[in-house]
Formats: structure tokens, C-alpha cells, sequence
């Protein structure tokens, strides 16, 4: 994928955030890349290829997880759990000689 489409990808990605993710958003953009500036295509021209790239795919897997969450939701509260175990052990297998 070229560059212009990435950059198109990620803003308009980036409007579908809500209000509420955008904070935490920006502090990933900080964190990550140590970039505090607005999500804009020319600033993201400016972007060296690598991190424009790591960028496209932090945003396709959000993109993912707002498009898949409420299905995974639903799975689950369809399934019936009552067959599930409901124990975890942790210990060594030993194999038989």
C-alpha cells in the first residue's frame, strides 16, 4: 500500500475513534513514536516510512477489534458456558516410560 492511501486509511480510522479513545490515542502516538502533534496528512507525510507503516497497523488492528468486538460479544453470551471447565491447574506432565 502506498503511502497516501495508508495516511487516508489511518485519518479516517482516526475519526471513527470516539471522543472518549482519542486521549489514550494520543498518548500511544506519544508514547511509541514521541510525536505530540495533530493527526493531519501533511504531518503524516512527514513520517519516516517505518513508523507510517507501524502506525497503518496499530490503527487496521483498533479497526478490527471496532468491527468484531460486539460479534465476539454476542458469540459469547449465545454460547452455553455451563459445559465449559471451570478449573485451571498448573503443574508438570510427566510422561509414562
Amino acid at each position: 500500500m502506498d503511502r497516501t492511501a495508508m495516511i487516508a486509511f489511518i485519518l479516517e480510522e482516526y475519526e471513527q475513534t470516539s471522543p472518549n479513545n482519542r486521549e489514550p490515542f494520543h498518548a500511544g502516538l506519544q508514547q511509541i513514536f514521541a510525536y505530540e502533534g495533530e493527526l493531519t496528512s501533511e504531518n503524516l507525510l512527514e513520517w519516516k516510512e517505518q513508523e507510517l507503516s507501524t502506525l497503518y497497523k496499530i490503527v487496521s488492528g483498533m479497526r478490527l477489534t471496532r468491527l468484531h468486538v460486539p460479534n465476539m460479544m454476542d458469540a459469547y453470551a449465545s454460547m452455553d458456558t455451563s459445559q465449559l471447565s471451570s478449573r485451571v491447574s498448573f503443574g508438570r506432565i510427566v510422561e509414562e516410560e
